[in-house]
């Protein structure tokens, strides 16, 4: 009875540890997929270097970026930061549900500014395991630029500060960043994700100046 009590034992702690193996696998592999998924279809939407090709490079399964005010949901922008890599690309969406940072990538905060425009252009994405957007966060220095691509125009950030916040700040989107000098009139981006490895309630908020915009041909 004892011997039969110990395999018993033995069997349950098994089929434990392989459970659990199998969740941190499917976990990592749904982060990978949805990873792989926005950085290919960011890169997609512009293949080319050519903007007037922009249009005739998409494959007819993607939807191309919206012109104009864009409904919740709809791509209607990408970014890239060269400090998280040559190959970091992003879609930008809008609305900031979870079912949006979860599923789409960066968020844009509904009634904040849009690209370019004078007011804040802020944004929010994930921050938790190594796939998601803003990962390695730490990485984007005051200095570092950040660039913004529309349907019809290209923008240029400079980041100038970075400063962890109450996630209940909402001044932080819906109010031009209280920065060093005078903000009026000024086009501003802010990114906000969560802190790695901190405390739940607070956010990190990158701000950026806008330094250059072209409107492609």
């Amino acid at each position: 009875m004892k011997n039969i009590g110990g395999k018993t034992f033995v069997v349950l702690i098994f089929l434990g540890f392989t459970l659990v193996m199998t969740g941190i696998w499917f976990g990592f592999l749904s982060g990978y997929l949805n990873a792989t998924s926005d950085t290919k279809q960011a890169q997609q939407l512009f293949a080319s270097p050519t903007p007037t090709l922009v249009k005739s490079t998409l494959p007819p399964a993607l939807e191309p970026l919206v012109q104009g005010v864009p409904k919740r949901g709809q791509h209607f922008a990408i970014m890239r930061i060269p400090a998280l890599g040559s190959d970091w690309v992003r879609t930008i969406s809008e609305g900031t549900t979870l079912g949006i940072l979860d599923g789409l990538g960066i968020g844009h905060y509904l009634r904040t500014e849009f690209p370019g425009e004078p007011g804040n252009f802020a944004l929010a994405g994930h921050s938790g395991n190594r796939w998601t957007p803003f990962a390695h966060y730490q990485k984007i220095k005051i200095g570092d630029e950040i660039q913004v691509e529309t349907f019809d125009s290209k923008f240029t950030y400079e980041v100038v500060e970075t400063v962890t916040v109450n996630d209940t700040d909402m001044k932080t989107v819906y109010e031009n960043p209280s920065l060093k000098s005078d903000t009026d009139g000024k086009s501003w981006l802010t990114i906000t994700t969560c802190v790695t490895d901190g405390p739940k309630d607070k956010r990190i908020a990158i701000y950026a100046k806008l330094v250059s915009g072209v409107t492609k041909e």
